[in-house]
């Protein structure tokens, strides 16, 4: 079937749905017969940029051209596309939702028909390859349409690309909402099913240029003596798919996607701390040491798109480690490395050549069950000393997370145009991300602006974030196959498709739709010890590894969440729920979890820790924590108590008011009440509603209003933890000094009432 009868057929299923007279108004009629749709799609169009979801659409006029409901060659110039594309389109002309929204496979049938319409040939390519002295390759992308605020210019909707991808591992199956074109990790039916989220990728001629600040390449520009003026960047120029109008003199054109993922993290624990595995060194190199299967691999629905690359789904997002039927072990090695009761393995010069953190919980006991450490009368000393010095032969855990590439097969005639050059995507296959409607560019972003007062921004975070569209480092150079470069060190950033970008900036409303974003600049940067990618080197270069994350990965998920200063990626902040660990006293709650979030109200922890409970003995209050170093995040995940539904709705906004507040409050009651940072420990935290009672009493009190949204902290000031007598999984510290704050974050404005004290209205 052609091309153009495959989107008449698109037209036709969407138009009884509000479509045809949503289009309507902008002139394009998907109605028409079929032998009459590609004239129509090709006739000058007169937008309205008032309608919603289209004040952000490109006009074309600006740059002396015309709009289309296809303007060849460019999808971001087609209104069509557009349409289908755009998260914001969403309503008929009269403002109510539009019935039906499209597929994947549907608005990628118009996405290829957009290329198609061009009639681009390999001779042509060759000509202005030639005229503007450019290489070409063949690449693959991962990209997506986006709204104007987060493209790289941020002027109009755009597709955004990057030669990284990141999907991730789940219990559940995706589920496509077409609203938002997109995916999010929750189940409806179940609050403790984590949805994988997918991630899209294909190949494009690509071109080759150094970064353009001037034009956008890439999104963030990184400047200075090595920035990236300096740096090669490749960037889409014309996509290649199967069939005979993909390129003109090239029929039929074959391009197949291949997809290899690795996970290798048992088998480097045994090779950097010896293999005390009891098998053969040639064992470690096979599952379940190094495994490529169940993973991930590409969508075979008729509704998906080509290239859909979805994670393998798994009943638990970890499982016990097993061979033949035999548990899989390691040796605690004698004086190892820890990290409270976590074993470590030690990182060469800030690189981490295997996982940094080893869950040790679980002893294998001969002709017996497994003898869980967390089950027993252990004190926190007596559990640190016993993970880390007896030798126990423990069991190893697995994840399904992992790297690899999405390579490409082309045509000959196609390989001999780009000179054989045929660049890979890096792939990862990562954790749950527990805050997916919260934007880490957009984090990164706001913790460097002016947004945040100078006297605040130095204190919240150890380091300041990142995010991984910015790191300029290689993909793993260790993968099977090698099929990166070192010199690859663009791999992660985001770009536009090659070409000038228009002068024309819109004025969009400011919509953040609610999906999942599979593109770099949603991820975390490279920390200690991460969350979606480590970093280790090969022969002397740098480059990402997923190899150097925890094994199982649940294992750094608690300690990124219990190191909370010095955490600055959008990721749980658990210091409300355990004690500080002695190995970092400092930490104190940079983005507090409200009290329903940690389960002291509602009892539905999102990590399955309940949060602190105060108790009382004689006349003497304590609040009492679970134990950092008794907390297991491995044993919760096996017990599937993680819960996406708790902390899934939390937005940039809210992420960003729950860091300020915290450091605001923090900085007052220093001022204020005295000690050196960190003094104040938060006990209790909640989001108030408008009108709140207990609010309007202290601005009674106070003599001042509050008038942005208010949140209400209970503080106590710090000091040493303890062993909870008779309850060995627990700890304890006086409750000193209790004070109550309300902030708010908008104004910097608080009221505040210490232990013994009258309200007071306190600015920074």
């Amino acid at each position: 079937m052609a091309l153009i009868d495959e989107v008449k057929a698109v037209c036709d299923d969407l138009a009884p749905h509000g479509w045809r007279e949503l289009l309507q108004t902008h002139g394009l009629d998907i109605t028409v017969p079929a032998n009459k749709l590609a004239a129509e799609l090709d006739k000058p169009l007169k937008v309205d940029r008032f309608r919603p979801g289209f004040e952000d659409f490109v006009d074309a006029s600006a740059s002396g051209g015309t709009t289309r409901g296809v303007e060849p060659g460019r999808p971001t110039f087609s209104l069509l596309y557009h349409a289908l594309a755009s998260p914001n389109v969403l309503h008929d002309p009269d403002g109510i939702k539009l019935r039906k929204f499209p597929t994947l496979r549907q608005i990628e049938i118009v996405e290829n028909y957009v290329f198609a319409a061009a009639k681009e040939s390999l001779a042509a390519l060759r000509a202005l390859a030639k005229q503007n002295k450019v290489t070409l390759a063949v690449a693959v992308f991962s990209y997506e349409y986006r709204g104007a605020a987060d493209t790289c210019h941020r002027r109009y909707a755009d597709l955004v690309f990057a030669r990284t991808g990141v999907s991730r591992v789940g219990t559940a199956p995706p589920q496509y909402d077409g609203e938002t074109r997109g995916f999010l990790p929750f189940d409806a039916a179940d609050a403790f099913a984590i949805r994988v989220l997918p991630a899209r990728y294909a190949a494009f001629i690509a071109v080759k240029q150094k970064g353009d600040q001037a034009n956008f390449c890439p999104m963030r520009f990184l400047d200075g003596t090595d920035g990236d003026g300096s740096r090669d960047f490749w960037l889409p120029m014309h996509k290649l798919f199967p069939g005979d109008e993909c390129l003109t003199d090239v029929k039929p054109l074959s391009v197949t996607l291949n997809a290899s993922h690795i996970n290798e993290k048992i088998g480097r624990i045994h090779r950097f701390l010896g293999n005390s595995s009891g098998l053969p060194d040639a064992a470690l190199t096979k599952p379940p040491f190094v495994f490529s299967d169940g993973i991930a691999e590409f969508s075979p629905a008729a509704s998906d798109c080509s290239g859909f690359l979805v994670p393998v789904i798994h009943p638990r997002l970890v499982e016990p480690a097993s061979l033949k039927g035999k548990p899989v072990s390691f040796r605690v090695p004698a004086k190892a490395s820890a990290f409270s009761s976590t074993v470590a393995i030690e990182s060469n010069d800030g690189h981490q050549p295997a996982p940094e953190y080893v869950n040790a919980r679980h002893v294998i006991q001969k002709a017996l069950p497994d003898l869980n450490l967390n089950d027993e009368p252990l004190t926190t000393d007596e559990l640190i000393d016993r993970v880390t010095t007896k030798r126990d032969r423990v069991r190893h855990f697995i994840d399904f997370t992992g790297d690899g590439a999405i390579t490409v097969k082309v045509s000959q005639p196609v390989r001999t145009l780009a000179g054989n050059n045929i660049l890979a995507a890096y792939s990862l296959v990562a954790p749950p991300d527990f805050f997916p409607s919260t934007d880490q560019r957009e984090l990164t972003e706001w913790g460097k602006s002016a947004a945040v007062p100078t006297a605040l921004r130095e204190r919240i975070w150890f380091t300041t974030p990142d995010v991984l569209s910015d790191q300029r480092i290689a993909p793993n150079l260790q993968l099977p196959g090698a099929p990166f470069a070192k010199t690859d060190l663009t791999a992660t950033a985001i770009v536009s498709m090659f070409g000038a970008t228009s002068p024309f900036r819109s004025e969009p409303r400011d919509v953040d739709p609610l999906r999942h974003s599979h593109l770099p600049d949603d991820s975390a940067g490279v920390f200690a010890p991460g969350w979606d990618v480590g970093l280790d080197q090969f022969k002397g270069t740098e480059h990402l590894a997923a190899y150097s994350l925890g094994s199982p990965f649940p294992e750094d998920a608690k300690l990124c969440a219990a190191l909370a200063t010095f955490w600055p990626a959008a990721a749980p902040d658990g210091t409300r729920s355990m004690d500080p660990p002695a190995s970092n006293p400092g930490a104190f709650t940079v983005s507090p979890l409200t009290d329903e979030e940690i389960g002291r109200i509602g009892n539905r922890p999102w990590d399955g820790v309940m949060g602190p409970v105060v108790v009382s003995e004689g006349s003497q209050e304590f609040v009492e924590y679970n134990s950092f170093a008794h907390v297991d995040y491995v044993d919760n995940a096996l017990a599937g108590k993680f819960s996406m539904s708790v902390l899934g709705r939390i937005d940039s906004t809210e992420y960003k008011c729950r860091v300020l507040s915290s450091a605001f409050v923090h900085a007052i009651l220093e001022r204020e009440l005295g000690g050196a940072p960190p003094t104040w420990v938060v006990l209790s935290f909640r989001r108030l509603n408008p009108g709140d009672p207990d609010q309007r009493d202290a601005e009674d009190a106070a003599g001042a209003m509050l008038l942005g949204q208010t949140y209400r902290f209970e503080m106590f000031r710090k000091n040493q933890p303890f062993d909870a007598p008779h309850a060995p999984r627990k700890r304890r510290m006086e409750l000193r000094d209790r004070t109550i704050v309300f902030v708010d974050p908008f104004h910097l404005q608080l009221l505040l009432k210490p232990a013994s004290g009258k309200w007071r209205a306190l600015t920074l």
